[in-house]
Parts: C-alpha cells; structure tokens; sequence
C-alpha cells in the first residue's frame, strides 16, 4: 500500500511540474505585453499577448491550416484574455461605453474584422467568451502591411475623434476607431 501511496504522489508532482513548464512556456513564447495612450483627456492601457508568426499562415480558412481562421473566434493575441482599460466614456461604433475595463476579441473575416467588447474579464482568453456579456462591436477595417510583423503587436494614437488602436500580425494591420 505505501508503494501505491508514493506511486500516486510521484504523479501528482510530476505532472504539476508538466503544468507549470507548459504554463511558462506558452509565455514565453508569446510574452505579455501592454499598450498606452493617455492625452489631456483620457488615459486607455490595453494589455495583451504576443504570439509570433514563425512560419505559420495566420489568418484563412480553415482549408488553408490558418491559425486564426475566418469567421470563427479569435482572442486578440495568445494567453490571456487581452483588455482595454479606458478612464473615460468612449464609443465604439454606434455604441456608448462607460469608462473601465473591457475585453477585445475578434472574429476575423477576409475584408473586415467583427471585434467586440465584452465585460466577461479576468479568464484564460482560449476559451470562446459568454457572448451575453458582450457590450460593443465594430466591423474594423483591414489593411495589408507591406512587410510582415513576426510579432503581434497593438499600437494607439490619437485620432481626430478620440483614438485609434491599431493591431498588426504577420501583413494584416486592424484599425479600430475610438471616439471620446
């Protein structure tokens, strides 16, 4: 019965460690990082994660082995959920938002990208959201970068509205207008 006994907790500690590696490692390779806009009038911080092209078709079809393929849900980096903290009343689309906190997710398309705003927070980003808690969505324009970025990176500036974030991965630039 010991046998059995030391059998199980040589698993238990074998296989937290196999979590913990696995956790680490998928940060590693897709580190956190944060976006910051602030002016007179509003401060927003995005935070997220930023997996890496490495050889991979990114956004296609699904006949294509696209990482992120058309029409089905993409959370707006790696990891965990990516989020906009915004300290003023903002606008997204048609729609009013109060100032907070705020996921960012996407369904990606060949044209246009559909990114929502939801208030389902603080979870693991694999996961599809409960689409319930969704607040704003914005069909987001496309451009094709000249060069490729290996790195997904999320940028914002100040736009004649408000703001405009910007979100490059591999040749696809997203563009999000804010209005405040």
């Amino acid at each position: 019965m010991k046998k059995v006994w030391i059998g199980l907790g040589v698993l238990v500690v074998l296989f937290g460690i196999a979590f913990i590696y696995l956790n680490e490692r998928n940060k590693t390779l897709s580190p956190m990082d944060e976006a910051k806009f602030s002016n007179e009038n509003v401060t927003a911080t995005i935070l997220y994660s930023r997996p890496s092209v490495r050889g991979r078709l990114i956004f296609g079809t699904k006949e294509q082995e696209a990482l992120v393929p058309f029409g089905e849900y993409w959370r707006f980096g790696a990891n965990e959920s990516t989020e906009i903290e915004i300290n003023s009343a903002f606008k997204v689309g048609a729609t009013d938002l109060e100032a907070g906190k705020y996921k960012i997710y996407a369904i990606p398309g060949p044209e246009t990208f559909e990114v929502r705003f939801s208030k389902d927070l603080g979870k693991w980003g694999y996961s599809e959201p409960d689409y319930a808690l969704d607040v704003a969505k914005i069909h987001a324009e496309t451009a094709t970068l000249p060069e490729s970025v290996e790195q997904f990176t999320i940028n914002m500036d100040e736009s004649a509205n408000g703001l405009n974030i910007y979100s490059d991965f591999d040749k696809t630039r997203i563009i999000i207008p804010i209005n405040i």
